[in-house]
């Protein structure tokens, strides 16, 4: 009987890296995460940006899977939700991280609704920032359990509260809309505060840095600005 020769196994090639791409307006933020993305096996840096447009140009020629992106780029780039909006719809197969540190509920809804996959602030610990790279890359969202928790909640503002809005956006005092409306001080700023937990607002200056965006939930426009 003849004794079969044994056939050696295939190894089984190891994982491919993570193809990363970072764009952020700052060379200290990219030259500091491409040292430690560097270190890892299973990532690799393919490139970084200062830029939205040189992103976009090199990306044209080399696909990568996941993008590290900030929220806020310089004027004259286009970034926010319309960068998003603009990847998704040229790159639909690429994953995008935000990493930034301009961060408020608002600004994480806008983004997850322009398509992004991931979100999260600039000053988690390492081992945070790693785990949304792996889990946004292995098709999950991330966010942080802060966000999740936001929501989950019940955001619907009432008509007393949008109107409360409109209005503080107009540069209304809550003594102003109070004697217009008839209602005591207490119960204005009662509904802004409940209006401002809603959408995640942390005071007026919130309200007037994220007005675009506020103007989106009110389904109306701003007067001025431009929406990123």
């Amino acid at each position: 009987m003849t004794t079969p020769i044994p056939v050696p196994a295939v190894p089984t090639p190891p994982p491919r890296p993570i193809g990363l791409a970072l764009l952020d307006d700052h060379q200290v933020v990219l030259h500091g995460m491409s040292i430690k993305l560097r270190e890892r096996d299973d990532m690799a840096v393919v490139g970084a940006w200062t830029g939205s447009r040189a992103l976009l140009e090199s990306l044209a020629t080399r696909p990568v899977d996941v993008l590290l992106m900030d929220y806020c780029l310089t004027r004259d780039e286009i970034d926010g939700c319309q960068l998003i909006a603009l990847l998704r719809t040229h790159h639909p197969q690429m994953r995008i991280l935000v990493v930034s540190a301009h961060h408020s509920a608002l600004i994480v809804d806008a983004a997850l609704r322009a398509g992004a996959h991931g979100y999260v602030c600039k000053t988690v610990d390492w081992p945070v920032l790693i785990e949304a790279i792996l889990r946004v890359a292995g098709n999950h969202r991330y966010l942080s359990q802060a966000d999740q928790d936001w929501f989950g909640t019940d955001r619907q503002l009432s008509p007393r509260e949008r109107d409360v809005l409109r209005h503080s956006l107009a540069g209304d005092s809550v003594s102003a809309l109070a004697e217009r409306q008839g209602l005591s001080e207490k119960t204005i700023s009662t509904q802004k505060r409940s209006a401002y937990r809603k959408l995640g607002l942390h005071g007026d200056a919130d309200l007037f840095r994220l007005a675009p965006l506020v103007y989106r939930v009110l389904g109306g426009e701003p007067e001025s600005g431009s929406e990123r």
